[in-house]
Parts: structure tokens; C-alpha cells; sequence
């Protein structure tokens, strides 16, 4: 698989990898950039991505591995560089009111629960792509959980 290759399946990954950089950052123009910066890293460090012989790219089977493969590697690049730059959200002005608990969760307990809700993956999934233990990514998950609902506020009616 050569460059090129890579490029046309990222393409087509990158309204699902825009969301998770939003996700993360709060910020268009940032959520851009995170994603510009995390791809243009990971092409540049992972060069056994590009060595990868037995990926045919005319086969479906095939092609659809890869491009799974390369959204979890994309993904975990752009976790590890939101982190490394700490975008975190620092004007919620433009967020909406029901999604700034949301963004005052940690940045690993936001990307759990985008890819866990929004993008449904499984909870080995999140291991690899995080590369942390599922003990780990559970505690994530129900912290961002019990952060989101313990933070929404019971309206009550009196009568």
C-alpha cells in the first residue's frame, strides 16, 4: 500500500475522525488542526503502516481492514496529540448549554464516551486504541457516565 492508497482511505475517514477531534477540543478550527497535525504525524512516524505487502487495495475485504486499522491508529493519534498540546476547551461560549458537561470532563473520559456512545465501539476496542487495560477504560467510561449524569439537574413540578 503506497501513500496515495492511504491518502483515499483516509478521505473517506475523516467526517468520523473531524467528530472525535470536536470532541476532544470543543473548536472547529482546532478540532482541523488536531486532525491535520495527528495525520500528518502518524504518516510520518508509522512507517509500518505503509510496509504493510499483503494489504491488496483493489480487494474489498481486504481494503476495509485496512482502513479500519488506520481509523484506530488515526484515532489514537489524535488522542495522544490533543493531550500533548492540552487543547483543552477553554471557551465554552460556543458550546451548546446540555454539552458543557461534556467538554469539562477529562480528555480521556471524553474520547471513551464519544467512541463508546457516538461511535459504538466495544470495549476492547477502546483497549487497543488507547492502549490501556479494560479495568481502565470501564473506570473512564462510568466516571464520564456518572460525571454527565450527576451533573444534570432533576427538574421537579410542584402542584
Amino acid at each position: 500500500m503506497n501513500r496515495t492508497e492511504i491518502l483515499i482511505l483516509t478521505d473517506s475517514l475523516i467526517p468520523r475522525l473531524n467528530g472525535f477531534c470536536y470532541a476532544l477540543t470543543a473548536n472547529e478550527e482546532q478540532a482541523e488542526q488536531l486532525l491535520i497535525d495527528a495525520f500528518t504525524v502518524y504518516i510520518l512516524q508509522e512507517k509500518s503502516f505503509l510496509a504493510i505487502n499483503q494489504v491488496d487495495f483493489n480487494d474489498k475485504v481486504d481494503r476495509h481492514r485496512a482502513k479500519k486499522l488506520l481509523l484506530k491508529e488515526l484515532l489514537a493519534s489524535c488522542f495522544e496529540m490533543a493531550c500533548k498540546k492540552n487543547l483543552s476547551p477553554i471557551n465554552l461560549k460556543n458550546v451548546a448549554s446540555e454539552n458543557i458537561d461534556f467538554f469539562k470532563l477529562s480528555y480521556l473520559q471524553r474520547a471513551v464516551m464519544y467512541l463508546k456512545e457516538v461511535a459504538e465501539y466495544s470495549i476492547s476496542e477502546l483497549q487497543e486504541i488507547f492502549g490501556l487495560q479494560r479495568h481502565q477504560i470501564i473506570e473512564a467510561y462510568y466516571n464520564a457516565k456518572h460525571g454527565l449524569l450527576g451533573n444534570r439537574k432533576i427538574m421537579t413540578m410542584d402542584f
